[in-house]
């Protein structure tokens, strides 16, 4: 039976909540400067400067304007010098993996409290595996054991999240192709088949739990388990959060991919693997889908404000929103106007659709205006808009994803001379793996 690895395995992380970009604030900087790198190819979401052979960042939500070297505020002027901002859960993710902070988790065994931590990290992937085969039953509910059996093979949580947890109550050294070590693979088929055939009865008590963990040979966990850790345990399992385990998951992946990457090609680049890194679902997807299933308990752990401190961005550009849900709400995209220009201004999002953007203008000014377009802090277009008249501008989900949209006007003002002020629109473009369908009404008012 093939098995996939850990850069190729599909995903068995699930959205809880909705998922919106949230309402738009203010950030309190007036401008941030621009990460730069120097490097041979960009990742996404970073412009190219062949003179310079460095990578520079797309303007982020906070700063959606570009500024030479620095972004700056919505409806600001250009010019302004700050200092960038730091950030956000899924950085920290990434950076504890490349300081191997999995070396930790191989010092496991040493400590005293080794028995708890293995019957915990058994618990917690076990209940998403048992989460994942409900999924699969649903979409298939007529799947073969052996056909379920198949594609929990390539998937992430088998493939990373399962053998990792083996070797820590196994007390085995960690590696890439750690899921193809005999030993593993014979556990894990056990585990698996259990799973298929018992549900979530594995994980209803204590005493089913402990039958589980002997019959995968886990016995000295079960017997070096003190009555404290068995009562925190049995808590757990009541619990239905599974925050806690998808971020400690998502190192692991984290980890195993770069390990993998490395091994495939000893000569790669520590900028050439973060490059692999920003571009693979892992980072696209996964990340984002974490942290919004985690808001929830953030939130009921400390504040709304301090939640969502997780989705500020250093400038670095915008990362980390994965999918966005369906909506026609300002909150759906962040959407915001700024001033009178755009006023009552809506936009209409879907996830599955054909992949075009399509902006209709409605003018109710007494004057001919022309409406500057910018993506991710450059200036792609323009398009003239007549008194009292509509146009229509039309671009891709592709072309502009994974990006912010702004949109100012040129209007005459004093002496007939043409100015930027007056007001502006900001929002988030989605990727989407369904293909999406942005709208976009801008109203342009006279101001």
């Amino acid at each position: 039976m093939e098995i996939a690895t850990p850069a190729t395995a599909k995903s068995t992380v699930i959205s809880t909540y909705r998922n919106w970009v949230g309402t738009w604030t203010m950030s309190q900087d007036t401008a941030c400067y621009r990460e730069a790198h120097v490097m041979d190819v960009c990742p996404s979401n970073y412009n190219r400067n062949e003179a310079t052979n460095t990578c520079w960042t797309e303007c982020p939500m906070e700063y959606p304007v570009e500024c030479g070297m620095e972004c700056i505020r919505q409806n600001d002027d250009c010019g302004i010098e700050v200092a960038s901002k730091v950030s956000a859960v899924a950085i920290a993710t990434l950076s504890s993996a490349s300081f191997g902070v999995f070396g930790a988790l191989e010092m496991l065994s040493r400590k005293v409290w080794w028995a708890a931590g293995c019957s915990t990290l058994v618990m917690v992937v076990m209940r998403g595996i048992l989460r994942y085969i409900r999924t699969m039953k649903a979409t298939d509910p007529q799947a073969s054991h052996r056909k379920l059996l198949i594609l929990l093979f390539h998937s992430s949580i088998v493939v990373t999240d399962l053998p990792l947890t083996i070797a820590v109550c196994m007390r085995m050294h960690v590696s890439s192709n750690l899921v193809l070590s005999q030993k593993v693979l014979t556990t894990a088929q056990w585990m698996l088949m259990q799973a298929l055939a018992h549900d979530d009865s594995i994980i209803s008590s204590w005493q089913r739990f402990r039958a589980f963990l002997e019959g995968a040979n886990f016995t000295e966990a079960t017997e070096k388990i003190t009555e404290g850790e068995i009562a925190s345990l049995e808590t757990a399992m009541k619990q239905d959060s599974s925050c806690g385990g998808d971020l400690k998951f998502l190192i692991d992946r984290v980890w195993l991919t770069m390990n993998e990457y490395r091994e495939d090609n000893p000569a790669i680049t520590d900028d050439e693997i973060r490059l692999k890194i920003s571009d693979s679902d892992l980072v696209l997807y996964d990340v984002p889908i974490v942290t919004n299933n985690c808001m929830q308990q953030m939130i009921s752990e400390s504040s709304l404000a301090t939640a969502y401190k997780t989705r500020e961005t250093i400038c670095g550009p915008t990362q980390f929103m994965g999918e966005i849900d369906d909506g026609t709400e300002a909150a759906t995209l962040g959407l915001n106007t700024l001033q009178d220009a755009f006023r009552g201004s809506t936009s209409s999002w879907t996830k599955k659709g054909d992949g075009t953007v399509i902006i209709n203008f409605t003018s109710t000014d007494t004057k001919d205006v022309t409406v500057n377009i910018m993506s991710g802090g450059d200036r792609i277009d323009e398009v003239d808009v007549k008194a009292g008249g509509t146009s229509q501008w039309n671009s891709t989900v592709k072309a502009l994803g994974g990006k912010t949209l702004y949109l100012d006007r040129w209007r005459p003002g004093f002496l007939g001379l043409p100015g930027t002020g007056g007001g502006s629109l900001v929002l988030w473009v989605p990727r989407s793996s369904q293909g999406g369908h942005l709208e976009i009404e801008a109203k342009l008012n006279v101001s």
